[in-house]
């Protein structure tokens, strides 16, 4: 009966977002979540902020104070997402032009089971699907440039740690073939008084892949946000780079 009533309710309201973190927050007790956050990193009187993941109820981020964040996978299919997540920017943190998190794992159970909370130090900007029109027109140039030295930096890396994740042992990179972040598009943070990238968030899809419709998918995501002009310099910019090192 809950789960049909929530689905009703939540059926009354016409914003998306707003919709998921209404479904989030009557299918799911977060007291808990934000209660062992709090023990472990021995803080009180806080602030905290509370975010959702992409698809509504898969995962919860709760900030403590802009200093501290943890994420809680909310469903079994996802218990194993922060592992993965901390596996590939272990692997790609000093190959990366751009920040990524340094993580930690920190079990908790929950109704019986341990599972695995994301712990890292917060890191402050903007994802790039809730930036203006303007700001983004203003820096594309320059986040488009960066994204690009990213994928450059990535997809022609091969770190010894997730090797046995290749297609093959042979497997080598090439043009928009290697390791990719596999979900770029809305999964990076800017800052938007500079335009810069602050860092590249959840990592838990990354894959060793032609990764050409990953730009594609990015690309419809910021062309629904009037800003798909910067996928595609993106894409020039990173060419650029590749021929320049053959």
């Amino acid at each position: 009966m809950r789960k049909i009533f929530v689905n009703l309710l939540c059926a009354l309201i016409p914003s998306r977002k707003l919709r998921h973190r209404m479904r989030m927050r009557m299918t799911f007790d977060i007291r808990p979540l934000i209660k062992f956050a709090l023990k472990d990193a021995n803080m009180k009187r806080v602030r905290i902020d509370i975010f959702q993941g992409h698809g509504g109820m898969k995962k919860v981020i709760i900030v403590l104070d802009k200093r501290k964040a943890y994420k809680f996978p909310l469903v079994p299919a996802r218990y194993d997402s922060p592992k993965t997540e901390k596996m590939f920017t272990d692997a790609f943190r000093e190959i990366s032009p751009l920040k990524l998190p340094k993580m930690e794992i920190v079990p908790m159970n929950m109704n019986g089971e341990t599972i695995d909370v994301l712990k890292y130090d917060f890191i402050s900007g903007t994802p790039i699907g809730s930036i203006s029109k303007e700001t983004l027109n203003k820096y594309g140039d320059k986040i488009a440039r960066q994204l690009a030295e990213f994928l450059y930096a990535i997809g022609q890396s091969d770190p010894k740690s997730i090797k046995h994740l290749k297609p093959s042992v042979r497997a080598k990179p090439g043009f928009m073939y290697g390791w990719a972040h596999n979900d770029i598009g809305g999964n990076f943070l800017v800052d938007e008084h500079t335009g810069k990238i602050t860092a590249v968030i959840d990592w838990e899809s990354a894959k060793f892949c032609d990764w050409s419709q990953d730009v594609l998918a990015a690309h419809k995501y910021l062309k629904n946000r009037n800003a798909e002009d910067i996928m595609v310099k993106t894409v020039i910019e990173y060419e650029k780079l590749y021929n320049s090192h053959k």
